[in-house]
């Protein structure tokens, strides 16, 4: 899989915590938007900065990442979800994806990490799971990417 300068820097061995202690969950009922809450801390003192908008994504996507192309492909579900809403998108549903990308562990110790988004809903902050991308392998294969 070919990726772009920035995906080569992510490091995967030394990747910020998942701050499950700090987040407060909800379901949205949708199948890709949902919303976490922090309790605690903003989404930039937990996470590892990867693209700063969906353009700086699309563009990495276009120019043939094969990692930004999966996060991109997440990104655009969760835009179809919230299309989707029309008329019903109120309360929690207000919140709206910000697109700046801040990778984190995956919680409970798996191999992968989780993609969020800073999103805004009236005065509240949320934090929005793009994506979780694990990695697995049978020994002595080669290692697979999972969305």
């Amino acid at each position: 899989m070919t990726l772009c300068d920035l995906c080569k820097t992510i490091p995967l061995d030394g990747l910020p915590a998942f701050p499950d202690e700090d987040i407060a969950r909800s379901l949205s009922g949708l199948t890709y938007f949902h919303q976490f809450f922090l309790r605690t801390r903003e989404l930039e003192s937990v996470g590892f900065k990867h693209h700063s908008d969906l353009q700086s994504l699309r563009a990495a996507a276009a120019a043939g990442c094969g990692l930004c192309r999966l996060i991109e492909s997440q990104a655009d579900c969760i835009l179809a979800d919230i299309d989707g809403l029309g008329e019903e998108r109120r309360g929690p549903f207000e919140c709206q994806p910000q697109f700046d990308l801040w990778l984190t562990t995956l919680p409970n110790g798996r191999a992968g990490f989780l993609v969020l988004t800073n999103g805004k809903w009236e005065r509240k902050s949320a934090v929005c799971p793009m994506a979780a991308i694990g990695f697995c392998a049978e020994e002595g294969a080669s290692m697979c990417l999972m969305l």
